[in-house]
């Protein structure tokens, strides 16, 4: 089961995140609000579905590298989606955990510390390819450097496009086979 140091910390944050689900849905019933109550509970079912299609994608650091990336502060909230799993992963977990580390690190870097910055990570895995698509919405520095990242790092057995401009948007596509 792992580091029971680790086991504690994972159950501690589990926790704290459905406590303050659980408030949240309390407190817009309290108010009389039950339809905002019920999209909440809509959210938390589609969220946990999410988590749930990653945990079965087959790589244990990569799930887990994203399944707790909002417990820690960083310039930028993380969205996750398996839109579809007919297939297994193509590449190793740690390979691809170590890109993705290294995209965020360099992410970080390029936005801007104070903006409101969102990424949102739709994940594909089918019998001959894989698919990431990256959107990115916040506020670019002017000196960021993302795209350096993307450029001097391709992944193996892969193509990655960029389609955006680095304003306040960036989409960037991943295809593995």
């Amino acid at each position: 089961m792992g580091d029971p140091k680790n086991v504690v910390d994972i159950l501690r944050h589990a926790r704290h995140d459905w406590l303050n689900k659980l408030q949240l849905i309390k407190g817009n019933l309290e108010l009389g609000k039950t339809e905002r109550a019920k999209e909440i509970i809509d959210e938390i079912i589609i969220e946990a579905r999410h988590e749930s299609d990653l945990s079965n994608i087959g790589l244990n650091q990569f799930s887990t590298f994203l399944l707790t990336y909002n417990w820690k502060q960083h310039f930028f909230i993380l969205e996750f989606e398996v839109l579809e799993l007919s297939g297994t992963f193509p590449l190793e977990d740690q390979y691809i955990t170590n890109w993705l580390k290294g995209l965020f690190q360099h992410l970080e870097e390029s936005l801007n510390p104070y903006g409101e910055n969102h990424v949102s990570l739709s994940i594909e895995v089918k019998p001959d390819w894989s698919r990431f698509i990256v959107d990115i919405r916040g506020e670019f520095l002017p000196d960021a450097h993302i795209l350096n990242y993307i450029h001097m790092h391709p992944i193996t057995r892969g193509t990655i496009e960029v389609a955006d401009e680095m304003d306040s948007d960036l989409s960037i596509e991943i295809t593995i086979s």
